[in-house]
């Protein structure tokens, strides 16, 4: 125990203790509303009084009291922070009532062969019944006429609150949803640089999926832009079933196990050409692009963060303790955005599955060096405590989240994250190749289809056994 608390000093493991502290703060107040105009006083006074704790421990040399201090103080700094931010997001809107709207759609919209889903951000100027600058709606339009990101649309319709399923979107700045929406119309086109950017990433996104439905066919088209870009709109819903069945929806959700190998690859291709510190610089800036194209979802970010860092770290010849490295990340995404701590269950899984590789592995791992486990290839027995680290620390969450728990998981994995690598190579060379050397692109298809088929019957053979899956 007295060596517990002597590690405690160690200032890497300090870091982890004030990070923790800073997230459990955030964590905390949003369960418990506070109105930022009648709790910032008692905030600041708390972190006054263990600020100056803090200090008289310093000055007696009480060690202990002073981390003790510091970390409640970075409590009530995670409550102040997520106070405000609350605050500075909440809008007003007259509910229930068929009002005009104008706004721009500040994400790729999500289309599937039904309909498509939007979030538009409005602004008091064009919208006169705001009360607040400005605020986030999202809304569900047929699937003709279609809109892209960027655009200004008007229409109408009634805004209500968020119920309790749809709070995710309190994630995205949301805070209405649009109901009943007509008579929408056109209004203007992208405005400024960094919307032409990210509009031009999106229209490379859906070139190479159209380049990989005209080589291969369908599913194995949909899966494939699943996989590299994470599109999911022409997938058929009894396959997506099974995927959720199988515990294998990451392989289709751009997840983080995919944009390592993804930034591995880069990493492979370049150090050879440009050394170590060019490598780096390119890497970053590719991976950068890479996750604007794929929309920014929560495990792309945690991925390509932590990724980067370590890259950085082998370029400088540093290697960095891997608790801190995950919580660099979560402090830069959750201090970009607070409300993804809670609401935002891709960041809660995917810092959950990387939580399970650091702290679970490892002890399957020597538990697999024993017994009969131990005749098994070293390869084999790495990845499987690696897949069943991931998959233990995901699967309360995910029961408790989506009602459904895969008893086949394990094994699933097992059997498809061996080719997942070779089935990533195989689309982007089908897809650039496509583009630039259509015959090569097909040939590249022909190799393809036969792994991406593989995936299918797995998933769907698997899927069918009894038992795969518990449903509440």
């Amino acid at each position: 125990m007295e060596r517990f608390f002597e590690n405690l000093y160690y200032p890497f493991r300090i870091f982890s203790i004030f990070a923790l502290a800073f997230l459990a703060g955030i964590l905390l107040s949003s369960f418990i509303v506070f109105e930022w105009s009648k709790s910032w006083p008692a905030l600041l006074f708390g972190l006054l009084l263990f600020l100056s704790v803090s200090l008289l421990g310093y000055i007696w040399r009480l060690r202990f009291y002073t981390l003790l201090s510091l970390t409640l103080s970075l409590i009530l700094i995670g409550m102040a922070f997520f106070s405000y931010a609350g605050h500075r997001e909440a809008s007003g809107f007259p509910k229930e009532q068929q009002i005009e709207i104008t706004g721009q759609i500040i994400e790729r919209p999500q289309v599937d062969y039904k309909d498509q889903k939007i979030i538009l951000e409005i602004n008091s100027g064009e919208n006169p019944w705001l009360r607040g600058k400005k605020t986030r709606l999202s809304l569900t339009l047929p699937h003709i006429p279609s809109f892209h990101f960027g655009e200004k649309i008007k229409l109408e319709g009634e805004i209500r609150s968020l119920t309790e399923r749809e709070s995710y979107l309190l994630a995205k700045g949301v805070s209405g949803i649009v109901s009943n929406p007509k008579g929408q119309v056109f209004i203007a086109k992208n405005e400024g640089s960094w919307l032409r950017l990210l509009g031009g990433l999106y229209y490379c996104s859906e070139y190479f999926e159209n380049t990989l439905n005209n080589i291969i066919p369908e599913p194995q088209a949909s899966l494939a832009s699943g996989i590299l870009l994470g599109v999911k709109r022409n997938i058929p819903d009894d396959l997506l079933n099974d995927f959720k069945d199988t515990g294998l929806t990451h392989i289709i959700a751009l997840s983080g196990y995919n944009v390592t190998i993804i930034i591995n690859i880069l990493a492979l291709l370049t150090i050879f050409w440009l050394g170590r510190k060019r490598s780096f610089l390119l890497g970053a800036i590719l991976v950068v692009l890479f996750v604007l194209m794929s929309g920014n979802p929560s495990s792309v970010i945690r991925a390509a963060i932590f990724s980067l860092t370590l890259l950085f770290g082998r370029t400088i010849g540093r290697m960095g303790d891997q608790t801190n490295l995950m919580l660099l990340a979560a402090l830069a995404m959750v201090i970009a955005n607070p409300f993804i701590l809670r609401y935002d269950a891709g960041f809660q899984l995917s810092f959950l599955a990387f939580a399970g590789l650091i702290y679970l592995s490892p002890w399957l791992r020597r538990a697999f060096e024993k017994g009969h486990a131990a005749k098994l290839p070293e390869g084999l027995r790495l990845t499987m405590s690696e897949t069943l680290g991931a998959q233990l620390a995901v699967l309360p969450l995910l029961y408790f989240k989506f009602g459904n728990l895969s008893l086949i998981a394990p094994i699933a994995n097992l059997l498809v994250l061996w080719c997942l690598p070779l089935a990533m190579g195989l689309i982007f060379a089908t897809g650039l190749f496509g583009i630039i050397l259509p015959p090569i692109g097909k040939l590249a298809g022909f190799l393809l289809w036969p792994v991406l088929e593989y995936l299918i019957k797995v998933t769907e053979i698997l899927a069918k056994l009894p038992f795969a899956s518990i449903h509440r």
